[in-house]
């Protein structure tokens, strides 16, 4: 008898735990999820061309001004059109009316270290977020522009919804 029980006993949690489900499964929440194929079928980072703003802030002993401010934004536009080129996403430096995205880069350099941050905005003024370099430093500015330029890439690529 103590096997029988033990089933029975076995049969009403299994119904405990399964019944709350079974009920759940009738009601309407009002929001359904996405379906799977159609997130796979919208996809907001590709194929666009973009127009952005570089600005540059130093600061530190280590940065030579003047041709950091010189290098800076071609060495972003040259870094996101390699990056983008297999998604068929292009960018182009400009300002005012028609710009999509403001990228403000942030430099330390001190001695032979190097860290930075990037200021992500819209036109109208309103602030996107900020990436980082994060606890690494980087021997040069080449190495953290490029750092910095590639998770801008990735937030553009994953995270971005241009304006309309």
């Amino acid at each position: 008898m103590k096997p029988a029980v033990s089933c029975l006993r076995m049969m009403a949690i299994a119904m405990c735990l399964l019944l709350p489900g079974i009920l759940w499964t009738g009601c309407d929440t009002g929001a359904s999820p996405p379906r799977r194929h159609e997130r796979a079928s919208v996809h907001v980072g590709r194929e666009k061309n973009v127009r952005v703003v570089i600005s540059t802030r130093l600061s530190g002993t280590a940065i030579d001004q003047s041709g950091a401010y010189a290098y800076v934004p071609p060495q972003v536009l040259d870094r996101l059109n390699a990056r983008g080129e297999e998604d068929g996403n292009t960018f182009t430096s400009g300002s005012g009316e028609g710009s999509l995205l403001i990228l403000r880069f942030n430099i330390r350099g001190e001695g032979d270290r190097f860290a930075g941050s990037v200021d992500l905005s819209s036109p109208d003024g309103g602030a996107l977020g900020t990436l980082e370099t994060g606890a690494g430093t980087y021997a040069n500015l080449p190495a953290v522009v490029s750092a910095l330029t590639d998770r801008v890439y990735v937030y553009i690529r994953r995270d971005w919804h241009p304006p309309r």
